[in-house]
């Protein structure tokens, strides 16, 4: 479809009109040949040609509304040049990139026009005022004149609305009692009156004869029935053009948005408010009630407010500052939430769609205001102050959860859909039961110089939770921190980057800035807080007022670093940075769970005072936003869910179809998600400094119907399990095709697990092997090239049968193994360690067996055999259910701020600069497995339990009631 092209002369009263005259022709020709030569009809100008929405086959569009003298819409703004700065050039904001892309704080969006005192028309001469609307195709003048098309005048203050005392004419028809009468029509240049009622209609100075035009429906001031009578429109009030969807064009042509533009009689509009004055006009409507935890509001404005003032243009995850905010009650507590707004469309910047920054919490008091001293209009009045009172049903609380690497996240689908936090740590300062809290038994409670003090919370904002091993609970004390209200279903989750990255308090505490922090493995300068450290409290207290609201930060800092050097910390020698004494929440009775580096702190600096100091360098390791991206994969609903994994808040929503399985790469960059229904593999942009983060930007077609996937530890491969052809798909890590399809091995593949590379370690096989699970509980044992020393294919079935077995989990070891939740012979619950026991020192040359019929390559003397096993007929302990659906480790102990280990084999693969998934970490001691677990976690889907083992004992060491559980998370998930 060709575009309708308009060019106004900058500065010309007569440029509305001249914008009319030259469309008049254009939309006969859109009408009569689809638009062809259009761009012929334009005037000769100096501003830039802009360019309305075409015209569509099957409905019409708005072209333009103006005053005769001025132009209402589209709106207008200056393009920005390269450096952010206003330019010379208008803009007509035809859609809302327009907007995104030139508004900022120095760029406003430009006024609107407005009528004259007097009654006189735009050459001067006396004369009725009007409103003209172009749109883009001829109009039907009976359901035009019989529709939603609304010239209203509004009284600020009273809340007041009333019709606009005119005539209106579409295509130079209107009605004279209940009869539809052709009153004027084009002649040339200007306008034939066939009908002396008509007489009074606008006419005598240049483009009048658009007015006349089939695709223009205009409206003439008129309160007394008698057009030679000239009069203005009301003064005083908001003047506000209000069209409804509908259809009004010719053969039922439909617009299929809504219109509302407003202006005013003189200099001094009213300033924009609430429509409806005391009783806010916003949807849901003032005392709604029960609203859910994702509700978004618009708020219906009398005029147009600076989009830049209601927070548009943000990135959608930090909002921008914005004269809405939302306030929730909880308790005696009292929560700011910032939002987002965004305009219903770029012809209406009226009604304003408002989206608290996270959900809100449940069963709470949610007041909404808009502040307007901090919203200006388009043409410079400030706003009149408004709210309005809501209340939102039963859900999650507020939730200040413990994050990794002392936490495991635990997913839901079956009744009752939502995810939950085990704490590990169970000395820290979130939100839960007072009565029940083990924050006091926290040694570091009351010890001086423990900055920020600690102090045993009151509320369930800052009890704290009930000690490690236990489940996190919100302010409203339920255990399920996200609910159905949010997710539909949670089959898959995985732990991304860090939230600081981008929510961070970096401008309200100078000593926070990433140039200050600390990697606690290398010493080395870099931003992000590491997996490898947990802060203190995990996690600190919710603080009120927030600390940071519009960068999502509501808690405390973790507690400072120590500012003297004491050997074994983080130190400065840059006073006055305060000291801090030493961690006594240390291995031992007090602190049982407690994770690396005991005895130290890792908090940054507190701001200095104001007027502040050149600020000191004081470095410091973790910094809020403590936590995760937390990635949930919402099968029913079709879409990846990302979480602050500390807030338990929505930050986005990404469509996936038929999400399955999700891997996150070793180098955090990269998302991966089956799509069993399609045959796909979606890579989504998991690396926060990107500009397409969050988005799909890659997708590979793999087998039928892909389940497990799974990213090889170095990053070389993403193996792919195709249940409904029985083949394991293996993507080239660099550039996601598919490398190699291993078929003739496999039952019906539902997960795999791979682990590392054996160059060093291990066997030193020069290879490393993928374990792939299939539904009748065989384990296909696949290894990797390159040839001659390693098949790049299925090499072994091993003798185990593992039935029941849904999921598999790698053993992170320099040997090679995984870790199997099952069903043993006799039916009963057994979690295994299947390893590679035995194995030639080196790579081996690949042979085949000729007696072995599958055709296999020969296993070269190498034997996989069961060398753990916990629970099942045979052992000590009962594991409490018989259908086992997920397993996974605690990260406590880890050397995450360490560098991967490369792959050797397949050079320039990208490496994240810490906390990267790689399975085998290089540090002074030499190469390290990433993490050493002491507790395992099995779940059940029979009984809605999950059982925590000690690794080193074998022991049950507590069960856990969790309805409905299908999968958990920890940090190195695959």
């Amino acid at each position: 479809m060709m575009k309708l092209t308009t060019a106004v002369i900058v500065g010309s009263v007569l440029a509305p009109l001249a914008l009319l005259t030259a469309q008049s022709a254009a939309g006969a020709a859109s009408a009569t040949a689809g638009g062809a030569g259009l761009a012929a009809t334009r005037v000769a100008v100096t501003r830039v040609a802009v360019t309305p929405p075409p015209a569509r086959a099957s409905l019409f569009d708005l072209v333009g509304v103006t005053t005769g003298t001025g132009q209402l819409l589209p709106h207008r703004i200056r393009r920005l040049d390269a450096f952010g700065q206003p330019t010379s050039t208008v803009l007509d904001i035809t859609d809302l990139a327009v907007l995104r892309q030139n508004l900022s704080a120095v760029n406003p969006v430009l006024p609107v026009a407005t009528w004259p005192v007097q009654a006189v028309l735009p050459n001067g001469a006396p004369g009725n005022q009007f409103l003209s609307i172009r749109f883009t195709l001829s109009l039907d003048p009976a359901a035009t004149l019989q529709g939603a098309v609304s010239f209203l005048a509004y009284r600020s203050g009273t809340g007041v609305t009333t019709r606009v005392p005119a005539r209106l004419f579409a295509g130079g028809e209107t009605y004279f009692g209940s009869t539809l009468v052709r009153a004027v029509v084009r002649s040339g240049n200007g306008i034939t009156v066939l009908d002396p009622r008509a007489l009074g209609f606008p006419q005598g100075f240049a483009g009048a004869g658009a007015l006349a035009d089939p695709e223009v429906a205009v409206f003439v001031a008129d309160s007394d029935n008698d057009l030679t009578t000239f009069e203005t429109f009301p003064a005083g009030v908001d003047l506000r053009l209000v069209i409804e969807p509908g259809p009004y064009g010719q053969q039922g042509l439909l617009l299929d948005d809504r219109i509302v533009v407003a202006s005013a009689v003189g200099s001094s509009a009213p300033p924009p408010e609430l429509l409806g004055g005391a009783g806010a006009a916003t949807t849901p409507p003032p005392g709604a009630t029960m609203l859910p935890p994702g509700q978004r509001f618009t708020l219906h404005l009398s005029s147009a407010v600076q989009p830049y003032d209601l927070g548009y243009g943000s990135d959608g995850l930090v909002p921008a500052p914005s004269a809405v905010e939302f306030v929730a009650t909880v308790g005696a507590a009292r929560l700011p939430i910032p939002c987002f707004g965004e305009p219903d469309s770029w012809r209406d910047l009226c009604d304003w769609h408002v989206r608290p920054a996270h959900q809100l919490p449940g069963a709470s008091t949610i007041d909404l205001s808009l502040v307007g001293a901090a919203a200006v209009g388009l043409n410079g009045q400030s706003a009149t102050n408004g709210g309005a009172r809501f209340s939102t049903g039963p859900g999650p609380g507020v939730v200040n959860a413990p994050v990794a690497p002392e936490a495991i996240y635990v997913g839901q689908s079956v009744g009752q859909p939502g995810i939950g936090v085990i704490d590990l740590d169970g000395f820290g300062q979130g939100t839960g039961d007072p009565a029940i809290s083990n924050f006091p038994a926290n040694p570091n409670v009351g010890a001086a110089g423990v900055f920020p003090a600690l102090i045993p919370g009151a509320t369930s904002l800052d009890a704290g939770g009930a000690g490690p091993l236990t489940l996190t609970r919100d302010s409203n004390l339920g255990t399920q921190l996200v609910d159905p209200s949010v997710v539909a279903s949670v089959v898959d989750l995985q732990i991304g980057q860090s939230l600081d990255l981008i929510f961070n308090n970096t401008g309200i505490n100078v000593q926070v800035s990433s140039a200050n922090q600390v990697n606690p493995a290398t010493m080395l300068l870099g931003p992000g807080n590491t997996i490898e450290v947990a802060p203190h409290p995990n996690p600190p207290r919710i603080v009120l007022p927030p600390p940071n609201p519009a960068r999502l930060i509501v808690t405390e800092e973790p507690t400072v670093t120590t500012s003297v050097s004491v050997p074994g910390r983080v130190t400065t020698t840059a006073p006055p940075a305060i000291p801090s004494p030493l961690n006594l929440l240390v291995p031992g009775p007090n602190g049982l769970f407690a994770a690396n580096h005991p005895g130290v702190f890792y908090g940054p600096q507190p701001a200095p005072p104001s007027p502040p100091p050149p600020p000191f360098y004081a470095p410091f390791t973790s910094r809020q936003q403590i936590g995760h991206f937390l990635f949930a994969a919402d099968r029913i609903a079709g879409e990846i869910v990302v979480l602050n994994s500390n807030r338990m808040t929505v930050l986005a929503r990404i469509p996936v179809p038929d999400p399955t399985d999700l891997a996150m790469a070793p180098s955090l960059d990269r998302l991966a998600v089956s799509s069993f229904a399609t045959d796909t593999v979606f890579l989504i942009d998991a690396d926060p400094s990107s500009s397409t983060f969050l988005q799909a930007v890659a997708r590979s077609l793999v087998g039928h119907g892909p389940r497990g996937i799974a990213w090889q530890p170095e990053g070389e491969d993403l193996l792919v399990c195709n249940a409904r052809e029985a083949s394991l798909t293996i993507l080239d890590g660099r550039t996601f095709t598919v490398r190699r399809t291993v078929r003739g091995a496999f039952g019906e593949p539902v997960d795999v697990a791979v682990g590392a590379r054996q160059v060093t370690t291990g066997f030193r096989t020069g290879t490393w092997f993928a374990y792939v699970l299939s539904s009748d509980g065989t384990v296909t044992i696949v290894e990797s090239g390159p040839a001659p020393w390693g098949a790049d294919d299925a090499v072994q079935v091993t003798p185990a049968w593992f039935a029941g077995a849904t999921s598999i989990q790698p053993a992170i070891d320099v040997a090679s193994g995984c870790w199997i939740a099952h069903r043993d012979a006799r039916g009963v619950a057994q979690l295994s360690l299947l390893e590679l026991t035995r194995s030639p020192v080196g790579p081996q040359p690949v042979v085949f067996d000729p007696n072995n019929e599958s055709r296999l390559p020969w296993s070269r003397g190498r034997v996989w055999a069961i060398t753990r096993a916990i629970g099942g007929a045979a052992g000590a302990v009962r594991l409490s259910g018989r259908v086992p659906v997920d397993v996974a480790f605690d990260d406590l102990t880890n050397e995450g701020g360490a560098l991967d280990v490369p792959s050797l084999v397949v050079p320039g693969l990208p490496s994240a600069r810490h906390s990267g998934k790689g399975h085998l970490k290089m540090t002074a001691s030499g190469v390290v497995p990433a993490t050493l677990p002491r507790l395992a976690f099995v779940a059940f889907a029979d009984t809605g339990k999950v059982d925590v083992i000690d690794l080193g004992t074998g022991a049950l060491v507590r069960t856990l009631d969790v309805p409905g559980v299908t999968c958990l998370a920890h940090y190195w998930r695959q």
